[in-house]
């Protein structure tokens, strides 16, 4: 959602930009280069932090999961452990 913000305020920025700009050629600015370079990177880090939250729950969920899942092994080898003690001593 983000980035789609981010794509629609470039869009919008280009087209003033080539509208104040129309009339010449040597109308090079740095600070509006650096401005689009700084949009674009913001524009990034944004993507970036949304992915990594979606990650973290994604890997909170899956913890979650396996958690019961340790348990249920965990009592599982304790019966498999005493099942193979008790055919020893026979």
């Amino acid at each position: 959602m983000a980035g789609l913000a981010c794509r629609g305020s470039r869009s919008a920025k280009s087209a003033a930009t080539a509208s104040s700009s129309s009339g010449s050629d040597d109308s090079y600015n740095g600070d509006d280069t650096r401005r689009d370079l700084y949009s674009k990177a913001t524009c990034e880090i944004v993507r970036l932090q949304l992915c990594l939250e979606v990650t973290q729950a994604t890997l909170t969920a899956a913890e979650g999961e396996a958690s019961p899942a340790r348990v249920m092994l965990s009592a599982a080898d304790g019966r498999v452990a005493g099942t193979v003690l008790l055919f020893e001593h026979n």
